[in-house]
């Protein structure tokens, strides 16, 4: 039962994010790709 909870509230976050999505789509790619250079300077760093 616990697992099912789980299961539906990451599926209601889905379907959030979904509408935001569709409401939103070039601010949603431009935020990938503002996590893309942010993980790629994090992952530079790292390996320094």
């Amino acid at each position: 039962m616990k697992d099912y909870s789980v299961i539906l509230s990451s599926l209601s976050i889905m379907k959030i994010q979904y509408t935001a999505l569709n409401r939103n789509r070039s601010m949603f790619f431009g935020f990938r790709r503002h996590v893309r250079i942010f993980l790629t300077i994090v992952f530079g760093l790292f390996s320094v």
